[in-house]
């Protein structure tokens, strides 16, 4: 639980600063660029008054604009490629001014300026080209300049700021991770109290049920039958194996901080735990069938798959349905080892399939009150798979309930 915990801690924060970050470098990113084309666009406007003044009939022009206004303009950016196109009111385009720059030849020119018309907008782009009209007169003036260096320059800026994003990604995966153990220590420190009171309280209760378990059986010996005592023993059985299932959880989480395994023959633990239910299943009517492939080895310990199979088998036996079937199989898959536990009766829900491993969860919680059960059996199986870095998975289908389970072979 607290691994889930902390994974969801990390990547919420991961996915947080990433959202973050790559807003705040596209915001960056997005008013650079609209800030060179405004000025760009800005430019084109200065050139296109200034080729009016140099090249207009009209007088009113030199008393709106003068040379001297126009070296007051401050061009932070220098447009050496621009071309000015004048078109007539007969339609006859002449080339007016070309940068010193210049690329294109006169017929070149004279086809952008005649593509830029075709836009029909007063101001935009056309290819790599940014340009701009203007009215002179009766004349219409398409200045227009290069914007390829620009254009290299954000394409230069986009793979910086995407090299930024992807080295701080990496970082912040790290420092996320961090925090998020950090985050999640105090809930660690209280479920390591928790585990480690449960430990201490199982132990002590241990003594005193063991003491009660035997003066009730010698006071059964020695008077004669009665209900009261009968229900005495019965509570008290139910108490003993309350404790040790939660003895059994306390047990796990130790084992999962210092793990040691070895090759164990996973075909004989299950083949093992599984025959004595055969007798269980046929006291009440169910058939079991048991298909066990021969040798299969894994990293683990006897008695861990040992507890994990009684309790899927008992799982399996007591809600399956009367005169109905439970199979127990074991077959290698390539490298893995397939683990599968059957029985046909009534289907789990979708939504309690992950519920039913909770800690005290019960479906039918009158029936497994009566049957002494505490919802610890699956809890105690699902812990034992994560020792074993797998996971129990449920399916339901054609009235069957499957639990099963892959475990990594181990390698001679």
């Amino acid at each position: 639980m607290i691994k889930k915990t902390k994974w969801k801690i990390t990547i919420l924060l991961y996915v947080i600063f990433i959202t973050a970050f790559i807003a705040i470098l596209f915001i960056f990113y997005t008013a650079h660029r609209e800030s060179n084309r405004s000025e760009i666009s800005r430019q084109l406007s200065h050139y296109a008054r200034n080729v009016k003044l140099r090249f207009s009939y009209y007088g009113e022009d030199r008393n709106v604009i003068t040379e001297s206004a126009l070296k007051e303009e401050n061009q932070t950016l220098q447009l050496s490629e621009i071309y000015v196109v004048r078109k007539d009111p007969k339609e006859q385009m002449t080339v007016l001014e070309k940068g010193n720059d210049s690329k294109l030849s006169e017929q070149e020119i004279l086809t952008v300026a005649e593509n830029i018309l075709k836009e029909n907008v007063k101001k935009g782009y056309f290819e790599h080209f940014q340009y701009r009209l203007s009215k002179d007169g009766e004349n219409l003036l398409i200045v227009f300049t290069n914007i390829s260096f620009f254009e290299n320059q954000q394409k230069h800026m986009l793979f910086f700021l995407c090299m930024i994003c992807l080295i701080s990604f990496v970082i912040w995966a790290f420092v996320s991770y961090g925090i998020s153990g950090w985050l999640v220590k105090p809930m660690e420190n209280a479920l390591e109290k928790q585990n480690e009171f449960i430990s201490a309280a199982g132990h002590e209760l241990k003594t005193p049920l063991s003491i009660m378990k035997a003066s009730l059986e010698m006071l059964k010996s020695q008077i004669e039958d009665n209900k009261y005592l009968d229900y005495m023993i019965a509570e008290n059985e139910k108490m003993d194996a309350l404790v040790q299932e939660m003895l059994s959880l306390s047990k796990l989480e130790f084992q999962k901080k210092s793990k040691k395994l070895e090759v164990i023959n996973l075909s004989s633990c299950i083949e093992g735990s599984a025959l004595p239910f055969e007798v269980i299943a046929y006291e009440r009517g169910i058939s079991m069938k048991i298909q066990i492939e021969k040798d299969i080895f894994i990293y683990g310990k006897e008695k861990d798959i040992q507890q994990l199979t009684a309790i899927l088998l008992d799982n399996a036996v007591r809600h399956t349905n009367p005169k109905a079937k439970t199979m127990v199989s074991l077959e290698r898959r390539k490298e893995k080892a397939f683990f599968i536990v059957r029985n046909q009766g009534k289907e789990i829900p979708v939504e309690e399939r992950e519920k039913i491993f909770e800690q005290f969860y019960r479906g039918d919680k009158a029936r497994s009150r009566g049957e002494g059960r505490y919802g610890l059996g699956l809890s105690i199986a699902r812990n034992i798979a994560q020792l074993y870095g797998t996971k129990i998975q449920v399916e339901c289908e054609n009235g069957w309930t499957s639990f099963y389970i892959k475990f990594e072979i181990a390698k001679k």
